[in-house]
Order: C-alpha cells, then sequence, then structure tokens
C-alpha cells in the first residue's frame, strides 16, 4: 500500500508528540504527588481507559501463557522507566531530564543487536561516542543536577529496551493488548513498591486546584490516546517519517519547561550549547544514515 504524507497527518503527528513532550511539564505541575504516586495514578487511569476500549471495540485473540509473561515482565521496564523519568523530572527539571533523555538513540543502537540478532552497525556506534561525549560535556556543566540527569540517562535506556523488546511482539500480540498488559504490569509493580516502600504517604487525595485536571491529561491524553492515535496513524505516514518527528521530543520539552517554568534561569550557557548539539545529532542522523543507505 502506498504510504502518503497530507499535511493534516504531519501536523496529527506534532500534535502526538507535542503530547509525550508535555509528559514530562504535567510531572512538575503535579506537586502533590511524589513520583510513584504519579505513576500509580496515571497507570490506573490508563488501564481503566484502555479496557474500555477494548471492550467497546470488541478485540478478541488468544494470548499463550509463556507469551503473557514476556509481555507482563517487559511492563517491569515500563515501571523503570517512568520512575527514572519522573524521577529525573522531581529532583532536577524538566529542561535536564529531557536533555539527557534524549540519547535514547545510543541505546537503541546497542539493545537491536542484542535483541534482534543483526549485525552492529557502525555508523550506530559512531553516534554512540558523540552523544557520550557531548552528554560528558553537559554533565560537566551542571553538577548539580547530576543525580537528575542520571535518572534521565536510565529513562532513556528503559525506553529504548522496552521499545526494541516490543518490536518483537508487534506481529504475534495485538498491539491494544501488549499496551494494556504492560500498564496492568505497572499498575501491579507500583503497587508492590508502594505498600513496601510509601504504604504511609498512600493513597494521596490531597488533590489540589487543577490536579485532577493534569493527572487526567496524563492518563488519558499522554498515555491512552497517543499511543492509539500513533498506531493508526502508520496508515498514513512512514515509519522513518514517525521516528525522525518523535525526536523532537526533548525539543517540545525544554521549550515548555522554558515558557511555563522560566528554566531558562536557572541553567548555564554550557547547557544549552551542550543540548542543542545532542538535539542536532539526534536529529540529523537518521537524515545521513538514509542518506547512506541510498548510495549503497
Amino acid at each position: 500500500m502506498k504510504l502518503v504524507k497530507p499535511s493534516i497527518h504531519i501536523l496529527h503527528l506534532h500534535f502526538i508528540v507535542f503530547l509525550w513532550g508535555f509528559t514530562g511539564v504535567l510531572g512538575k505541575l503535579l506537586d502533590n504527588l511524589n513520583t510513584i504516586q504519579l505513576v500509580w495514578y496515571r497507570v490506573v487511569i490508563a488501564c481503566t481507559v484502555l479496557a474500555g476500549i477494548i471492550i467497546y471495540r470488541k478485540i478478541h485473540f488468544d494470548i499463550s501463557k509463556k507469551m503473557f509473561l514476556k509481555v507482563f515482565l517487559t511492563g517491569f521496564i515500563v515501571f523503570l522507566h517512568w520512575l527514572c523519568f519522573y524521577g529525573a523530572v522531581k529532583v532536577s527539571n524538566v529542561s535536564v531530564a529531557l536533555a539527557s533523555f534524549s540519547c535514547t538513540s545510543l541505546f537503541t543502537g546497542l539493545f537491536e543487536p542484542l535483541i534482534l540478532k543483526r549485525k552492529l552497525d557502525s555508523k550506530e556506534l559512531i553516534l554512540g561516542v558523540i552523544v557520550i561525549a557531548i552528554m560528558a560535556f553537559i554533565f560537566n556543566a551542571e553538577t548539580k543536577y547530576i543525580t537528575g540527569m542520571l535518572l534521565g540517562v536510565g529513562a532513556a535506556a528503559t525506553a529504548s529496551l522496552f521499545t526494541v523488546i516490543n518490536s518483537t511482539f508487534s506481529n504475534i500480540v495485538n498491539a491494544y493488548y501488549i499496551s494494556f498488559i504492560e500498564l496492568f504490569s505497572v499498575l501491579v509493580f507500583s503497587t508492590i513498591y508502594i505498600i513496601a516502600f510509601d504504604i504511609l504517604h498512600f493513597p494521596n487525595f490531597d488533590l489540589q486546584g487543577y490536579d485532577i485536571l493534569w493527572i487526567s491529561v496524563l492518563g488519558i491524553l499522554c498515555t491512552v490516546y497517543t499511543f492509539v492515535a500513533s498506531i493508526n496513524l502508520m496508515k498514513y505516514i512512514s515509519p522513518f517519517t514517525l521516528s525522525l518527528t518523535v525526536n523532537l521530543e526533548p525539543v517540545y520539552a525544554i521549550l515548555f519547561a522554558f515558557v511555563l517554568f522560566k528554566e531558562y534561569e536557572l541553567l548555564s550557557t554550557s547547557f544549552f550549547i551542550g543540548t542543542a548539539l545532542l538535539i542536532a545529532v539526534v536529529l540529523m542522523y537518521p537524515l545521513l544514515k538514509r542518506g547512506l543507505r541510498n548510495k549503497e
């Protein structure tokens, strides 16, 4: 089937990436919830809504116990990802967390050959060295945010890992069920974590002002809607266009943080230089790789 790319679908894709970038801002806005509470509320809402979609659309299929266990355990990686991501936002700021998160491409280049059993790409190794050098520059410039940066890198690593693993499920298990099982897994593991380490602060119903609105936006728009919409968009745009546009998530998030929280007042010039270089490398790499492939 020929893929077409009318402007309406490209605009829709940017709106989805916009919402993904907004998740860090929402984590900062929800100050009344700590990291684990934020994850728990997000996944409760997302699971409920996604279950409703599955029931409404009457999606039925069989899944083996072995495959269910694989998908469920992948949900534990998603759980770790959200702990790292929102932990980074909470202990530092949105800009630092998303700048560190930009190195996802580095980890994808490492995990894909291991999991998908393909040859390691030398171009991806070069990208990895460049990203490490830039991250070292940013780390050196913002030592007061070192914990947030490390958590951001952890979020990038876990996001890359579960994305690559999910690619091995896509032709076997319905995408809606992959998402639901993994979100349910996050709910289970976050509940266990709360019982073991944070039971005294849970449940936290001390939501004030717009908190209920923000947590609803996070669970419905930024989780369920973006997932379903991104799948539907694959009917109209190429995977390359999708992956290239998703690299703009840190850009959107940092711009939001500058406007809403004035984070530019807290960060050094070196941070901006390093982040700009990092984002430039991430955005240029797919284009360079595609150009080299066309010449071969």
